[in-house]
């Protein structure tokens, strides 16, 4: 299992290692800021037209029509 919990553990530490070797710091600090707007403005769910819709239920029964 350490095979796999150390590499996790590093990328949750260390999430951009080769943007942060090769980029100036106000770069980082501006993708940053990218990042935060998008998750800001991204949707948290499907839009509503590709919801599946479910088949309408019969009625029977005394209340059937």
């Amino acid at each position: 299992m350490s095979e796999i919990r150390e590499p996790v553990a590093d990328e949750e530490r260390n999430p951009f290692p080769m943007p942060r070797a090769s980029r100036a710091p106000e770069q980082l600090d501006r993708l940053g800021d990218q990042v935060r707007q998008a998750k800001r403005t991204a949707p948290t769910r499907p839009p509503r037209t590709s919801r599946r819709r479910r088949a309408p239920e019969r009625r029977t029964g005394s209340g059937a029509r």
